[in-house]
């Protein structure tokens, strides 16, 4: 930004009568850019969103040339038939009270629209295949960041389960709700924040810091009586074995532990980087997913599986790894399973995925009482361990 910023300040201090560059900015041709300019740079955002939502990729640089054309086109019309009336007095025959009512009006309606569409997480009903890419709360939207005794964050009361993690253990939250309907799940969540207390790098949040949010975590752990009564499940986007997160992720583990917790460390899903294009694709025709499938080695996080389950091992943790959802013996992967959609973006669980992750995590967590006819995870070969 700062070498056309600096470019535009030089032309207006020496574009002079007289000049090279009065002359050629004086041209009929750029003239009339810069009339059109200000509707050119409404015009562009959406042409180019509306471009990128329909056809999924981005514009080559022909279909560039000939966006930057149509919007150009369209500026056109809207500087003559938009902006010149109103400039031009009486043009409308409007008083400037009229105009205040109108721009008014038009306020109070986009601000409505606006709210409607905050309040009811946008308008996905207009096609009934974009449901199926909600977001995934868990036990409530309300438990990112909340108040650790928000009823809402509590499948019922004195929950003997506890999630603790960012928005990769919110997606498990309905689904542990399910495998745990006995004891009771506890969600204990923020998004964008790993479950690292003492970790500082985390995007700052408007209600409660990642820092702030893990202290009241832990510190509320460190309290509760009979820490060898709960099942402390712990998941998140962040590789918690990596050495950013040490050596506060391994004493955090270690400390409870020894607590008594019975620890579980559930792992990311598999990162597929084309898994967005392929859902963009689906859902806005058919809304089968079958053939978005892809090999573990092509996903971008494939490490992070060894590496989390060595780290479980060390620190007297269960592993769960959740590759094993999605992928079969021989390393192929799907985001359907069944029709049923497992994702709904590039790595977090869709909302109609709960059915089949507790079915996933009962047959991991608690496979001594799993319900008949479910499936049990598969079991991969030790030579094809990741």
């Amino acid at each position: 930004m700062l070498v056309p910023t600096v470019g535009a300040a030089l032309i207006i201090l020496f574009a002079r009568p007289g000049t090279l560059a009065h002359q050629l900015l004086g041209l009929r041709a750029f003239v009339l850019i810069g009339l059109v300019s200000y509707s050119a740079y409404l015009w562009h955002q959406p042409a180019l969103a509306f471009y990128r939502l329909y056809f999924v990729d981005d514009p080559s640089q022909a279909v560039a040339i000939a966006l930057i054309a149509a919007v150009f086109v369209l500026a056109y019309l809207t500087y003559r038939f938009v902006e010149t009336p109103f400039r031009s007095h009486g043009a409308l025959r409007l008083n400037r009270r009229q105009v205040f009512a109108f721009a008014l009006v038009g306020l109070a309606v986009l601000a409505a629209v606006g709210f409607s569409g905050h309040h009811w997480r946008g308008f996905p009903t207009r096609n009934e295949q974009t449901l199926r890419l909600g977001q995934n709360g868990g036990l409530s939207f309300a438990c990112s960041g909340a108040d650790l005794e928000d009823p809402r964050c509590k499948s019922k009361p004195d929950p003997k389960v506890i999630l603790w993690g960012d928005s990769y253990a919110m997606h498990l939250g309905q689904a542990l709700a399910d495998v745990y309907s006995d004891k009771g799940l506890w969600q204990m969540t923020l998004s964008s924040c790993p479950p690292v207390p003492g970790f500082t790098g985390a995007p700052v949040k408007t209600t409660v810091t990642c820092e702030v949010f893990n202290d009241r975590v832990i510190n509320k752990l460190r309290t509760l009586p009979h820490p060898e009564q709960y099942t402390l499940v712990i998941s998140s986007i962040s590789n918690l074995s990596a050495p950013l997160y040490q050596p506060n992720s391994s004493n955090t583990f270690d400390e409870l532990s020894k607590l008594g917790y019975k620890l579980v460390l559930v792992s990311q899903t598999p990162r597929y980087p084309g898994t967005k294009k392929c859902l963009k694709m689906h859902v806005r025709s058919d809304g089968d997913f079958s053939s978005c499938t892809f090999d573990f080695d092509q996903t971008d996080n494939r490490t992070f599986f060894d590496q989390l389950r060595a780290f479980s091992a060390v620190h007297n943790t269960q592993f769960v790894d959740l590759s094993r959802l999605f992928c079969d013996d021989n390393q192929r992967c799907s985001i359907q399973k069944d029709g049923v959609l497992l994702v709904r973006d590039i790595g977090h669980m869709s909302t109609e995925s709960t059915g089949k992750l507790a079915t996933f995590l009962r047959s991991q967590l608690r496979p001594s009482e799993q319900v008949a006819g479910a499936q049990p995870a598969v079991t991969k070969p030790a030579a094809q361990a990741h």
